[in-house]
């Protein structure tokens, strides 16, 4: 039997957890490990820096949201004027 270390792509991330092979709750955790129908294990993790970055991402993108709608709701109110 072969051993080998390797990641998964975001695509086959997703793929899995369409398919049934993995439950997104399996990455909320700190570590698990998941064995496939064929024998195949895999040892899942959440990248707590990569959940931190991309919740700064998106307050941002909130954020500059937030911005938009206030300056044009304050240029609709001025031409209303």
């Amino acid at each position: 039997m072969d051993n080998y270390i390797t990641a998964i792509t975001k695509p086959q991330k997703k793929n899995f957890i369409r398919d049934g092979v993995f439950q997104l709750g399996l990455f909320d955790q700190r570590l698990s490990e998941l064995i496939d129908s064929d024998g195949t294990c895999y040892i899942l993790r959440c990248n707590h820096l990569r959940a931190q970055e991309i919740q700064v991402l998106r307050e941002s993108k909130y954020q500059t949201i937030v911005n938009l709608v206030e300056k044009n709701s304050l240029s609709s109110e001025a031409a209303t004027c």
